[in-house]
């Protein structure tokens, strides 16, 4: 969703003509997108170069976000207590040439499905579910890949903490 900013009514928005300048948008359309967490200003026009750039800073913003949650949760050291939703699961380990074989990406998290009919259990890779933190299956992969420790990340949550800014 996105929405083109021109004039507001009940809240004006004043970007400093400095700050304009050095974006490269003095006198560009503006589009906000309203996101869960606040709103995201870009340019309303962009070139694919700009677009490409635009891609970069969000991935930065997107890093810099989990380093905060790493350093508000910390790691998850696979030693964390057994109400840990990641540490109390079962980990596979297999020798990196049979994950290649497979197909399976060495980083991977692996989990055994029970085959009871033909009385076997196969391994394969355990895709984030979002059932851990109840976000989206992408946001819960970005905080396994992180490694960030979801029983403090579910500590934080419960008690609203702020985790980022405040300071």
């Amino acid at each position: 969703m996105r929405t083109t900013v021109k004039k507001t009514e009940t809240r004006n928005i004043h970007i400093p003509a400095e700050l304009a300048e050095s974006l490269g948008i003095p006198d560009a359309p503006l589009e906000i997108h309203p996101l869960s967490a606040g709103p995201l200003i870009m340019k309303g026009e962009m070139t694919a170069a700009e677009v490409l750039a635009m891609l970069d800073d969000l991935h930065a913003l997107t890093e810099h976000l989990l380093e905060c949650l790493q350093e508000a949760c910390g790691p998850c050291d696979d030693f964390c207590e057994e109400d840990c939703p990641i540490c109390s699961r079962e980990l596979f380990h297999l020798p990196n040439r049979l994950l290649a074989r497979a197909g399976i990406p060495e980083c991977a998290r692996l989990c055994a499905v029970l085959d009871p009919e033909n009385q076997c259990i196969y391994i394969e890779e355990s895709a984030p579910c979002g059932c851990v933190t109840g976000q989206a299956a992408h946001t819960e992969g970005m905080l396994l890949d992180a490694g960030i420790c979801l029983r403090e990340l579910h500590r934080h949550l419960r008690k609203g903490d702020v985790v980022y800014g405040g300071k």
